[in-house]
């Protein structure tokens, strides 16, 4: 692949017309003062107090949290231009978001990142939606409405002591839209050059004062990406979903939804073979359905105490072209919070989950499982201890997480975080902590076939890849500090810095006979730094800036993997509203080399103009990518699916409220 050369006057454009358009608006009068009001984005001050769920398990202002969290708003969605879940998380510091080709994606926090990334945990409102079959997740399969996300808490770093195994290097929550807030009913259609569509067909209703549901769905089809050759990763996908909440008494909150979504995508595969010239092409189609229904029950004893318990039951169908993953989750879990005193509060909480399998594969497939089917039982218990030494000033964490699996049975994650805040301006944290990433099936049962022209004989032979029962988890001891800063009411800073240090890394070790084992023999480190800035020159201009920085050393045989993620990232985000209810937001985005994956560095640039006529129309146009024609994000380190070129994608889009 070329060295990529980006426009440097293309950035120079984007960045003039937001401070051209910034000081439209400076000069103040009465007469706009009605816009102003209306259409100005939150204060510093709001944005810093946003209530998380996602670092304790209880609602906590996210200026005191305990854990490097960046939160991605509703309003930031629809001010970014994303079409996709994926692309919104492009915001984030410290979270490597890479487009593989028109359907998939590799998206990590803190390093080793891949389109199987496994160190991960994803949840949308609590429920998880990795898959065992290789600890991470299909993204091409997981479309939301994104009108409807109330917001996304992001946290890099571990949080196994509350959230269990696979939460190693990070946890992304997606939080919906309580049905109250969606009355009425919303339509929302899209042109653009890389997809089109219905991106949201959504009503919602009030039963009764304590009552509300909303009904929802979604019909969108992607055009091919670029590449030199030809390509087949368009596709198409439809959700439908459901969302009822209920307020019974004034202590009870009950929650149902349920969806069902089917997608089908191209997708070209290059394969090894025993025969000339040792490997072919296979081009077919990706198809996912699934279905789900989850339940959630909150009830306050008091001001300072509550419990819960939330369930849901998942069915999935993925037919990736040489394998068919069918496969049944059941999932429950209780958690009880209480104060033991003044100074301590305690959370606590049990959990079940049972999953159920089955995973062919065709005839002249190399990917095979032994054995095919397994029923896997997962139990856990957590417990936390808050202790404030002095109230609003400091604050201890105690706590951990005990899992018993089938693969490595008893598994223990505890953690340790001290909150100094000084005053209100200020907040320091810290944290040791240690999570583990338990052996997915692939680890334990896969069977993998490569054939290679053995020089020795001048034939084709075969070198297999099996999985082991000896497979032992991966092992995370995390240290973590951090600062929070707002000097003044318009400003404001976040830095964290962590050292991450792995042992039992899974990897190939050579064995007999052109055989490779799955075992724990690499190890490695990682340390970086991340840092976000915002600043309000004007009440209706926001500036946010971040940059983070992560180097990667790895041992033994997984050394490869350092180049899989970049060191240096930036964006600058520039949102400004106008008179006339107009809003004009540019985004500029850098990515270092990934020398892995033979990818140069890249930086895109994001422009986005919105227009809201009245209160129930809203007119958005704008361009993704505009840079360049084309570039790669993500590429040659993957085996098995095509990968392509992002490229410059222009949309326009209407949303219709009534």
């Amino acid at each position: 692949m070329p060295p990529l050369h980006c426009k440097s006057y293309g950035a120079g454009i984007g960045l003039m017309l937001s401070l051209i358009t910034a000081h439209i608006v400076i000069p103040y009068s009465a007469a706009a003062e009605d816009w102003i009001d209306e259409l100005a984005v939150m204060s510093l001050e709001e944005l810093t107090s946003i209530e998380v769920t996602s670092v304790s398990k209880k609602s906590e202002s996210l200026s005191n949290a305990d854990a490097a969290i960046y939160v991605i708003t509703n309003d930031d969605i629809r001010r970014s231009g994303a079409a996709t879940l994926p692309e919104i998380l492009r915001l984030v510091p410290g979270l490597d978001v890479a487009r593989i080709n028109g359907n998939f994606w590799a998206i990590s926090s803190r390093g080793f990142n891949g389109q199987f990334a496994n160190k991960l945990l994803v949840l949308i409102d609590g429920r998880a939606i990795y898959t065992p079959f290789f600890s991470g997740v299909f993204w091409e399969a997981h479309d939301m409405v994104l009108e409807d996300i109330e917001r996304i808490e992001v946290i890099r770093g571990p949080g196994g002591s509350l959230w269990g195994a696979n939460a190693v290097n990070g946890i992304i929550n997606v939080i919906t839209r309580n049905a109250r807030d969606t009355v009425g009913g919303l339509v929302s259609g899209e042109i653009a050059t890389n997809q089109y569509g219905l991106r949201s067909l959504r009503y919602g209703t009030r039963v009764n004062d304590d009552l509300y549901y909303r009904v929802y769905g979604k019909v969108q089809g992607k055009n091919t990406s670029y590449a030199d050759d030809n390509t087949h990763d368009d596709g198409h996908l439809g959700r439908l979903g459901l969302r009822l909440d209920w307020e019974p008494s004034s202590a009870d909150t009950m929650v149902l939804d349920a969806g069902y979504y089917q997608s089908t995508i191209g997708d070209q595969i290059i394969d090894t073979v025993g025969s000339f010239p040792g490997f072919t092409q296979i081009t077919d189609d990706r198809r996912y359905n699934g279905a789900y229904a989850r339940a959630s029950w909150s009830h306050k004893l008091d001001v300072d105490s509550e419990w819960s318990i939330q369930t849901f039951y998942d069915y999935q169908d993925y037919d990736v072209v040489f394998l068919d993953d069918r496969r049944r989750t059941f999932d429950i879990e209780f958690q009880h919070r209480f104060p033991l005193n003044e100074r301590n509060e305690l959370i606590w909480g049990l959990g079940y989950r049972f999953t159920s399998d089955k995973i062919t594969s065709s005839d002249s497939a190399n990917f095979n499982f032994s054995p095919e089917s397994r029923d896997l039982n997962y139990y856990s218990a957590f417990i936390q201890n808050d202790m404030v030494f002095y109230p609003d000033r400091l604050k201890l964490t105690l706590g951990s997480k005990f899992e018993y699996n089938a693969f490595t049975h008893g598994e223990f994650q505890p953690t340790l975080r001290l909150t100094y805040t000084p005053n209100e301006s200020n907040t320091f944290w810290g944290a040791v902590s240690r999570a583990v990433r338990t052996p997915s099936r692939s680890d334990n049962d896969a069977i993998i076939d490569f054939f290679f022209f053995n020089t020795s004989s001048f034939m084709f032979d075969t070198f297999t890849i099996v999985g082991s029962d000896d497979v032992e988890s991966e092992e995370l001891i995390a240290y973590e500090i951090g600062y929070r800063v707002q000097p003044t009411p318009a400003t404001s800073l976040d830095i964290a810095t962590f050292y991450n240090d792995y042992d039992n890394l899974i990897s190939t070790r050579l064995a007999a006979n052109n055989t490779g084992i799955f075992d724990n023999t690499s190890h490695g480190e990682t340390y970086g730094v991340e840092v976000v800035g915002k600043w309000k020159p004007r009440p209706q201009w926001l500036l946010e800036a971040s940059y983070s920085f992560l180097q990667i050393q790895l041992h033994r045989s997984a050394e490869t993997a350092e180049g899989d993620s970049a060191h240096n990232k930036a964006v600058i985000r520039s949102l400004v509203d106008l008179p006339g209810n107009f809003q004009v937001d540019t985004s500029l985005r850098y990515v270092d080399t990934l020398p892995n994956q033979n990818n140069p560095s890249y930086i895109a640039l994001d422009l986005r103009l919105g227009w809201q006529p009245n209160e129930s129309l809203t007119l958005e146009c704008g361009v993704q990518d505009a840079l360049d024609n084309h570039h790669p994000e993500f590429g040659s380190g993957q085996f098995l699916s095509q990968v392509t070129e992002v490229r410059t994608n222009y949309y326009v889009r209407v949303t219709h409220q009534f």
